[in-house]
């Protein structure tokens, strides 16, 4: 065995170069420039550690809050505008808007056919590239084009298809019409997934102010009140979904109010309605020719025949209605007297007694 003395040189000579290294480390640290702050969008990449908080936990995924004020999401509809808000089956908003817009431009061309001939004029005076390059332009700019989708977060299965305005062309509530009309005469969506469509004249934030004043655009435009004008029969559609800021008999009678009085208000067979469809903070403004006659212009019910919508009738009771009484229960109702028959027997009665007396 070595000797003990020669273990406890070792040993000191071995701290002693260790005490010597520890310094020649720290002086060579505080020399080198200090690293720079890391913000919060960069993380560590090494798989052991947790980013700039230590090592020992799983790094986490960076997130992005896209929107307007460090959340939520910006695709609402806009305000100002005109279109169609259409309802359809969940996870098919994207495949019914853009059958929806073509068959609308089919329909915005048998409606205005000067639309179709200056196309096909311009056509003509192009060769085959130039024309190719204006529609690729076309495809592009969709600001220009006469549909256009609007993308936005309102619901599941619900749209909104943009129309640009013009001064030429139909109006979206005779484009409206003549697609539920189609529908009813052929008992044919050409639309397959599409449930329900509303023409929509203007939008605005749902409040009192705006609602007044957008509907009055409407009123002058479809309710005229000149002389030898012939009454129209009018009604309010209203709507609301996630809204609760304005009670819905107020926003019915301030729009009701507004009609002149030459007009008057049919609620079972109106000739034109004054629709107002709220959801969150858009609210959709438009006017709906014969509401009631096309069903809501409810797609689905159009295609259905006669017996078929007979059949859904006896099976689903109409909202807001009771079902009427049996006839057994009508019988014994029309054989009972009535308050007014028993008191006019009395009267009867007491009558005849009084002239045996005299």
């Amino acid at each position: 065995p070595r000797p003990p003395h020669l273990f406890v040189a070792a040993l000191s000579w071995h701290c002693a170069s260790s005490g010597i290294t520890y310094v020649v480390q720290q002086v060579y640290s505080s020399q080198q420039p200090k690293p720079t702050k890391r913000t919060h969008t960069s993380f560590s990449m090494d798989k052991r550690g947790g980013g700039d908080r230590g090592g020992g936990g799983k790094r986490k995924k960076a997130r992005y809050c896209g929107g307007r004020g460090g959340g939520g999401s910006s695709a609402v509809i806009p305000h100002g505008v005109q279109g169609f808000f259409f309802s359809c089956e969940n996870g098919r908003e994207n495949k019914t808007a853009a059958q929806l817009m073509q068959v609308l431009d089919e329909f915005y061309v048998k409606l205005c056919p000067s639309a179709a001939k200056k196309e096909t004029e311009e056509a003509a005076v192009h060769d085959i590239q130039a024309s190719l390059e204006a529609e690729i332009s076309d495809l592009r700019e969709k600001k220009d084009a006469r549909f256009t989708k609007i993308d936005h977060e309102t619901g599941k299965g619900l749209g909104f298809i943009k129309m640009a305005p013009s001064e030429e062309g139909p109006s979206v509530q005779d484009l409206a019409k003549a697609l539920v009309q189609d529908v009813k005469e052929t008992k044919e969506k050409k639309c397959r997934f599409l449930m329900r469509i509303l023409p929509v004249a203007n939008t605005c934030f749902p409040s009192k102010d705006l609602i007044e004043k957008n509907v009055k655009s409407l009123v002058d435009e479809h309710f005229p009140t000149e002389e030898g004008v012939t009454p129209v029969k009018f009604s309010v559609v209203l709507e609301v979904r996630a809204f609760n800021s304005i009670p819905k008999n107020e926003i019915i009678d301030l729009v009701a109010q507004m009609v002149p009085k030459p007009h008057k208000v049919d609620l079972s067979n109106p000739e034109k309605s004054l629709s107002v469809f709220i959801i969150k903070n858009i609210c959709l403004l438009g006017v709906v020719y014969e509401y009631h006659s096309f069903f809501k212009y409810n797609c689905n019910v159009l295609a259905m025949s006669e017996e078929e919508r007979a059949e859904m009738c006896r099976k689903t009771t109409a909202p807001g209605t009771a079902p009427g009484p049996s006839k057994k229960a009508a019988a014994e109702t029309a054989d009972k007297p009535t308050e007014a028959d028993t008191t006019a027997e009395k009267q009867e009665t007491e009558a005849a007694a009084e002239e045996k007396k005299d």
